[in-house]
């Protein structure tokens, strides 16, 4: 039986924020804001622990849509990875892929993305 379960980006890490911002408070020190402690996750840890807490997820369209929108806003990828991104997600994750024509393709995350 599969138990993965879907969280946001955010949603994965504010537990992680909530307990640094614990740790400043103990040494008597200002805790960065939850956007500055994003993007320095982000910079150390990029997105793999984040997707490693979905590893068998069977996602919906708009889970993916997630989850990419979290790689082209942060990790720098464009609507042209979205194929390879997907595959790799499949591969390394076991994150399965809703059954909706097209949603491998670039042109269908163009479309789906710039909106």
């Amino acid at each position: 039986m599969n138990t993965a379960t879907f969280q946001t980006f955010d949603e994965f890490l504010r537990p992680i924020y909530d307990s640094k911002v614990e740790k400043y408070i103990s040494f008597m020190d200002v805790p960065p804001s939850f956007e500055k402690f994003k993007q320095s996750y982000l910079d150390t840890q990029g997105l793999k622990p984040w997707l490693e807490s979905m590893h068998g997820l069977n996602a919906t369209d708009k889970q993916i849509y997630s989850i990419l929108n979290m790689y082209i806003k942060h990790a720098k990828k464009s609507v042209s990875d979205v194929p390879q991104l997907l595959a790799w997600l499949d591969r390394y994750y076991d994150i399965t892929l809703p059954l909706i024509e097209g949603i491998a393709t670039s042109e269908y995350w163009e479309k789906r993305l710039s909106a």
